[in-house]
This record gives C-alpha cells, structure tokens and sequence, in this order.
C-alpha cells in the first residue's frame, strides 16, 4: 500500500535521475494489482498540515510523509518501508530497520553511471506499508 502523493514522488524523482523510460514504467507497475494506493484527499490533507506540520513545526516534515503518517495512523500501519528518518521520527517503524553506526565506505571515482539510480532499486524509493502482524507485502 502507498499514498498517490507518494507515487508522484518517486516518479518525479525517477524523471529526475533515471529518465522518462524508467519512470513511465514505474507508473505501470505501480498501478498494477496488487499494489494499493490510499489517496489523499482534502480532508486528509487537512489533518496532514494541523496534526503533524503545524502541530510538530520544529521538524522538517514534507506534506508527503505527514500524508503518509495520517494515512498509516487511520489504517493502524505502524511499519513503513522507507529510508526517511521521519517516520521514525513520528513514531512508525522503519523497514528495514537504519544501522545504529554508518557502514565504512572506501572512496572511490564516480564513473558516469554511478550517480543513476537503477529501476531495480525502486522499492527502495516506495514508502510501502502494511498492516501489523501481516505476512504480505
């Protein structure tokens, strides 16, 4: 399950880095079953700014993650798959779960095609969630 603010997220973000071809295919995948899409409405959108922008205005939150934090918080979700610390912040669990120490990285020269993100790690760029105690993605 996913929001369709997220989608337009990662599609904008796969336009940007991996290009038109990767991005329309995203959308296609996505759109097939058996994914999910909650989507945002005004009143959703509405409690997004009063519950968790404005009411937590000393962090960061894009209108996106306070979407999603509404969106979990109704459907009783308390796992996202995401890398972004702020739904941790707000109280979710993180899938997978952040390291506590940062890996040690060995420098080395970017080549060309180091700093596009493949298609194939999209799931990581999806804020996929599911239901407590579920074994289905």
């Amino acid at each position: 399950m996913t929001t369709n603010v997220v989608v337009a997220e990662a599609h904008a973000l796969l336009l940007r880095r991996a290009g038109l071809q990767a991005a329309s295919a995203f959308l296609t995948a996505v759109r097939a079953a058996p994914t999910e899409i909650e989507y945002i409405t005004p009143e959703r959108e509405e409690a997004a700014i009063g519950n968790w922008i404005e009411r937590f205005s000393d962090q960061p939150f894009s209108l996106a993650d306070a979407a999603s934090f509404v969106v979990m918080t109704e459907l009783g979700i308390q796992e996202a798959l995401t890398l972004d610390h702020h739904f941790r912040v707000a109280g979710f669990i993180m899938l997978p779960a952040r390291r506590r120490s940062p890996p040690k990285l060995t420098a080395r020269a970017p080549t060309p095609d180091s700093r596009r993100r493949p298609a194939e790690s999209l799931p990581t760029l999806l804020r996929i969630v599911r239901p407590a105690g579920s074994d289905t993605a």
